[in-house]
């Protein structure tokens, strides 16, 4: 969608129902959603507001949700002196919600960057009849559904569009889509229907090794249906959902078999997996992000991918594994007895030094995560290349930190540091799979595939720096 501008009138439920007039630019691709409103009184700079409802100048109703006031200036002497800026998180096109409690759908329907690569859901099939005739048939894929609670279920479908009649038959055009729908018994919040989207997008983000993007979202209300027969039946109109983070669908394709974990590797115990998921990803929740944001930005420097990939590895292991070397109560019956050996003076200076002191140290909790097993050699040629790894991943990663001039020699640069971020990228991965309970050949696959290639490439160019 271009940039739209929609002239109406705004009202501020919060503000005593205040309306104002004023202007919606709406670029959803963009992450464009501003209000600019002229009143009498200032609206107050970042002051915030769960909804602004809105009527355009055309007549269709128009809600804009979790907003705030970026930006007010002053025009002296006009009859409506502020402008003030107001941005908004989504608009929900055609209907008012007077307050954020009102914001309930019984069903959410979206789809996202790479959705269809990653279904890989075949519905067609191309028969050869003749030399020079053939027959094309399309038989809708069964969807995949996951009960996410005992109120709401996250189905995945197939959706097909093909003309209805043509005049003069030159080409034919049939397109699959695929869709997923969050579906809740009650009417629920929209931020509840959103956590699940969330969830889902991050766990394809990983199955792919890509940042995948909304590109398209509506709703159900509840509320707004239509009567069709004297049964009363009812058909309930589809309210489109613009947000900040909208994309296009001008997105890079990939290879489904390529990837990590496509829908067909897990849809037999599709259940299974997704509650893993959906339960591992509130306890690993800060590695996720940081694995996602090595994913989302690709302008971060290789420093700062390293350095996420690095934390994301030490959360990890400090929310999976045990977090100490030693006994916490043998630890602090340890201090104790240096504390009461040295001058008072001093104590409360040791203690401070000494009270973290019996947790692992970053190398021990990377050779904590290597693989027990023949694993190992997805990534190194033996358990000493691991250790040589580690030991360098610590000096970088505390170089990083520190700046300390004396570690810059022993600090991985350039084509190194680059190899080791997809190192300590794929272990993150490695691991996260291991909590869906994956069958261990298939995790073994899909990751030798990917490490393969990484290490081909290292390969070749430690070859032709031996070269020159």
């Amino acid at each position: 969608m271009d940039e739209i501008r929609i002239s109406g009138i705004w009202k501020f439920v919060s503000l005593k129902e205040k309306e104002v007039k004023g202007d919606l630019l709406l670029n959803p691709t963009n992450g464009i959603i501003n209000l600019i409103v002229y009143s009498e009184d200032s609206l107050g700079i970042y002051s915030e507001f769960d909804t602004i409802i809105g009527q355009s100048i055309y007549g269709s109703n128009i809600t804009l949700y979790n907003c705030y006031v970026s930006k007010e200036t002053i025009h002296m002497g006009a009859s409506k002196p502020y402008r003030s800026t107001i941005v908004a998180e989504a608009m929900f096109d055609g209907i008012t919600f007077e307050s954020k409690e009102d914001i309930l759908f019984h069903e959410v329907i979206f789809r996202f960057t790479n959705l269809d690569e990653w279904a890989y859901m075949k519905g067609f099939e191309l028969y050869k009849v003749e030399d020079c005739d053939f027959s094309l048939v399309y038989k809708t894929p069964k969807e995949i559904e996951y009960k996410v609670d005992d109120e709401t279920s996250l189905v995945i479908y197939c959706s097909l569009t093909s003309p209805l009649g043509l005049i003069v038959e030159k080409e034919v055009t049939v397109t699959q889509k695929v869709y997923v729908s969050v579906k809740h018994k009650k009417p629920q919040p929209f931020e509840k229907s959103l956590n699940v989207i969330r969830t889902l997008m991050n766990f394809v983000s990983l199955s792919i090794g890509k940042a995948v993007y909304l590109t398209e979202i509506s709703g159900f209300n509840h509320n707004l249906f239509q009567i069709i027969n004297d049964k009363e039946d009812k058909i309930y109109h589809k309210i489109p959902v613009y947000t900040v983070d909208l994309k296009n669908e001008n997105y890079k394709p990939i290879d489904p078999r390529m990837v990590l974990v496509n829908l067909q590797d897990i849809k037999s115990n599709f259940q299974l997996y997704m509650d893993k998921w959906f339960e591992k990803s509130k306890l690993l929740q800060p590695v996720i992000d940081l694995y996602l944001n090595t994913l989302n930005y690709k302008e971060m420097s290789i420093e700062r991918h390293f350095l996420n990939l690095v934390q994301a590895l030490e959360s990890y292991h400090r929310r999976t594994r045990n977090n100490y070397v030693i006994d916490p109560e043998k630890h602090r019956l340890k201090i104790q007895t240096i504390l009461d050996s040295v001058p008072e003076e001093y104590r409360s200076w040791l203690r401070e030094r000494l009270n973290f002191s019996h947790e692992p140290t970053l190398q021990d909790r990377l050779l904590d995560l290597l693989p027990d097993n023949e694993d190992i050699f997805l990534f190194f040629n033996g358990y000493e290349e691991a250790k040589s790894f580690i030991k360098k991943v610590k000096h970088t990663r505390n170089y990083h930190t520190h700046y300390d001039l004396k570690l810059e020699k022993k600090a991985l640069k350039g084509e190194d540091l680059k190899f080791a971020c997809w190192i300590l990228r794929s272990m993150v991965e490695y691991l996260l799979l291991h909590e869906l309970d994956l069958p261990k050949e298939t995790i073994h696959r899909k990751m030798r595939a990917q490490t393969k290639r990484i290490r081909d490439i290292q390969t070749i160019l430690k070859y032709r720096r031996k070269v020159k």
